[in-house]
């Protein structure tokens, strides 16, 4: 092994003379590495070289590459680098950028630095920590064909620890441009609390073993894209500021998510609540599947916050209105979630004012109705899953464009509240009984209801008016409240319908005179709507207690 104290000549041997600087780096770098108050100027070939040549110095057996307060020029390019060792840079400078695609390295620390281009780790591989809190990214073009500007582009990247965009003393990481990490591998969490992604984030694809944290502070001004991602533990965005307001904020299509989402403002360890997330634009989470819960509850409302969960599958949802979008900005078509928290409205009434945020240019689908409603009843309120079906209903009619559905649903809305109310028809029952009774009374006034048979009269004679006649004492009493109730039931006998008749061939009645029917014509027509109208009731009331004529 060669001691790097007698490595200043070989290097010169093969990259030439070394400034005054780097020779003090070199000299002085065996022991704990570079620290130093003052600020040095270190060319990024001799760090290159060093790194290259690694396995033939003794200083980086088991040790750790420590440069503290450096500015490093030119792009510190080592594609294809393998070291067992930490690189650790503390309050450096890169004046271009950092290039390790493909590389296998313990760890790799930027610890408040400042990066004037892009770092590329594309395809690397790092066992142990990406840590970059506290630095700035300016970043740059991949080369001069690409136009496009990244500060971190580190697609396919695999890292076995946790992996840090956040803050280091209140310094917060910053990324100028955009910071691509699709298909990265992360064995632990992704934490960019307190950072601020001008550009936004592409992660596409995206493996992560734990959580996501972009809470308390966290500041993106483009596009979070964790389309197809997967996420075992959580996605933290409490208190977090997602603006894109011409586009998507948040894109979750197909994200998978083993843990909770959180909309909510921030709570410490101390219970110390942040501020409301501030959402400005869409935030895109069609097909996404959440296992646990998606807390939806404090957030800065825009007029660009839009939600879409098409075909979004979520176990609990757990919301607060002060959570919902603007009226005419929620997607709910497809929509799956299986319970609704008990701190969450539960109420048809909240539940309703939930369901009109929905979009109404698009065509009206009823199943976040039914989903909804199937979930109040598991939670045992049936009386709210009722609500929500007949206001379903309500909405199919009323943009129904088939007339025969249109008056089929209004009629049965309007009898038996679509099937749910079966009891709203007693009411139109009673209407029809009390008004039946009162054209009974009348009849029986006028000496229109008689029984149908001469041997029901003791004083019965051919030449006999119906006025004189006389039932026997012991002939059953007309009583024109029983005999309505008795017309218009169907199945119950109670004896006076088959006793007493409306006579339709009395000439001489003040009743004639009036509706120029004969005799008890009127009545025996009342009559027969009142036995078709009790048939149908009661068969509507049979049909909506049963469930046949429920409209689903």
């Amino acid at each position: 092994m060669i001691k790097i104290k007698k490595v200043v000549s070989l290097i010169e041997d093969n990259i030439g003379s070394l400034e005054k600087d780097e020779k003090d780096f070199l000299e002085n770098l065996e022991d704990k590495g570079w620290i130093s108050k003052d600020r040095i100027c270190l060319r990024a070939i001799v760090i290159k070289w060093l790194l290259l040549h690694s396995e033939e110095f003794e200083y980086f057996k088991n040790k750790v590459f420590y440069v503290n307060n450096v500015s490093i020029t030119g792009q510190l390019d080592i594609e294809y680098l393998k070291v067992d060792f930490p690189l650790v840079f503390i309050d450096c400078h890169f004046e271009s950028g950092i290039n390790l695609m493909i590389s296998t390295i313990k760890s790799l620390f930027l610890l408040t630095c400042e990066v004037e281009k892009l770092i590329n780790l594309t395809g690397a591989r790092i066992d142990g920590q990406f840590n970059c809190r506290g630095t700035l990214i300016n970043g740059s073009a991949i080369d001069d064909e690409n136009g496009d500007k990244y500060s971190v582009i580190a697609d396919n990247l695999i890292v076995t620890g946790n992996v840090f965009f956040n803050l280091s003393d209140k310094k917060p990481f910053v990324a100028k441009e955009e910071v691509s990490i699709n298909g990265i591998q992360i064995s632990g969490t992704l934490d960019c609390s307190g950072s601020f992604f001008e550009k936004g984030i592409n992660a596409q694809s995206a493996q992560i073993k734990q959580s996501v944290f972009m809470r308390d502070g966290f500041k993106a001004s483009g596009e979070i894209d964790l389309l197809g991602a997967y996420i075992k533990g959580s996605l933290d965005c409490g208190s977090g500021i997602f603006n894109n307001p011409n586009g998507i904020a948040i894109k979750g299509s197909r994200m998978m998510v083993d843990g909770t989402v959180f909309f909510d403002a921030y709570k410490d360890d101390e219970n110390t609540v942040g501020k409301n997330i501030r959402i400005d634009g869409i935030v895109d989470f069609k097909g996404a599947e959440i296992t646990k819960s998606f807390k939806l509850k404090s957030v800065e409302k825009t007029d660009n916050y839009k939600l879409n969960l098409t075909n979004a599958f979520i176990h609990t949802l757990e919301d607060e209105n002060t959570g919902w979008p603007p009226k005419g900005n929620l997607i709910l078509d497809g929509f799956i979630f299986e319970n609704i928290s008990n701190e969450s409205p539960r109420k048809h009434e909240e539940r309703l004012k939930w369901l009109g945020l929905q979009k109404k240019e698009t065509e009206f689908t009823p199943q976040p109705y039914r989903q909804l409603a199937n979930v109040l009843d598991n939670l045992g309120l049936e009386k709210d899953a009722r609500e929500i079906r007949i206001a379903m209903n309500n909405e199919i009619r009323n943009k129904s464009q088939k007339w025969k559905q249109k008056f089929w649903l209004g009629f049965s809305g309007m009898l038996i509240g679509y099937g749910y109310k079966p009891f709203k028809v007693l009411k139109f029952a009673l209407v029809i009984w009390l008004l039946g009774t009162l054209f009974y009374i009348a009849g029986d006034e006028y000496k229109l209801i008689q029984p149908p048979s001469k041997f029901a009269y003791k004083n019965y004679s051919d030449s006999c008016k119906l006025d004189v006649l006389e039932p026997f004492d012991y002939y059953p009493k007309f009583n024109p409240l029983v005999y309505s109730l008795d017309v218009f039931l169907p199945i119950v006998n109670l004896h006076q319908e088959e006793n007493w008749r409306p006579v339709s061939n009395k000439k001489d009645s003040q009743f004639y005179e009036i509706f120029n029917i004969k005799g008890g014509g009127l009545l025996n027509l009342w009559m027969y709507f009142q036995i078709l109208s009790g048939w149908f009731l009661t068969t509507m009331l049979v049909g909506g207690i049963s469930g046949l004529v429920r409209d689903k």
